[in-house]
Formats: C-alpha cells, structure tokens, sequence
C-alpha cells in the first residue's frame, strides 16, 4: 500500500524567470481556489517541500503526482519535475535530478482535472527532506496550450 505525504509549493523562480509562475486565486462559478499559475508560451519554474517522517521505514520508490487544470478544451503542457532529496547538514542549494520531461494532453472540458505522475530516479530515505521543481517548459514545440497551465494540488507517493 502506498503512503501519500502533501508536498508544499513554496514559490516560484525568480533569479532568472521572474513573473512566469506564481501564486494566484482562481474565482469559479462555486468555489475560489488557490492555484500555482504557469503563464503560456514562455518557461516557469515553482518550487515544493515534502518532509519524509522520520519513522518511515524503507523506500522502495516514490513517485511526484499533481494534479492540473486549465481553462481550455484542446492543448498540450509540456511539463517535467527534478527533485533532491536533502538530509539535515545538508545544504538546500542541491543539485536536481531531473525527470524525463511529458507532453500532457488537457482534457476536452474546461477546468477538468488531470493526474500528472513522475517516477523518481532517486528515492529519498526517513527524515529527508525532499525539494520538488515543477517546470512547465512553454517555449517548447510540444507545448500547445493557448492558456496558463494551473496545478491545484501535489503530493508525494512512496511505497
């Protein structure tokens, strides 16, 4: 059986693509909704944390889930994860390992939820903490989306 640990979106990149992603609230018919917002057709970076207990027995894999939506009904996000597991004494400016990049097709209704899963190459151990880069690659040819990419939620899978 599969644990499932929230990973928390901290912020976006800003040292080298400031205001291509951020934090925004997205006012629907019933509900708003905060959102982590990729703008179109041009590269963003968000950054996440998931703390892996310290009584958490063996990883034997780990997989980075999310889920996104957008508000149109045709289109392509091109998106990829890297991550670095850090252990304490370890610095947080690691090095990321980065994940095969996937060219995720948006359902045909707006706003519909779709699952994004990336494998981990590396699988964090107990007490880590793992730090998660979600970037959406906009300038890319596969991404086709006429509109921003929102993810509405992420967690870590370990089992």
């Amino acid at each position: 059986m599969a644990d499932e640990i929230g990973i928390v979106l901290k912020n976006p990149r800003v040292s080298t693509l400031g205001g291509n992603s951020f934090a925004n609230v997205l006012a629907l018919t019933n509900i708003d909704l905060e959102v982590i917002e990729f703008v179109k057709d041009v590269d963003g970076k968000f950054y996440g944390l998931a703390h892996i207990p310290s009584g958490y027995g063996t990883v034997s894999s780990a997989k980075v889930i999310f889920d996104i939506i957008a508000n149109a009904t045709t289109g392509n996000s091109r998106l990829q994860v890297s991550t670095a597991p850090i252990a304490e004494g370890e610095t947080i400016d690691a090095s990321l390992i980065a994940i095969t990049a996937q060219t995720i097709t948006v359902p045909g209704t707006a706003y519909l939820l779709k699952r994004v899963t990336f494998d981990l190459a590396t699988v964090p151990v107990a007490d880590d903490l793992l730090l998660i880069e979600f970037f959406h690659e906009g300038t890319d040819v596969a991404d086709t989306l006429a509109v921003n990419t929102l993810i509405v939620n992420a967690y870590l899978e370990l089992t």
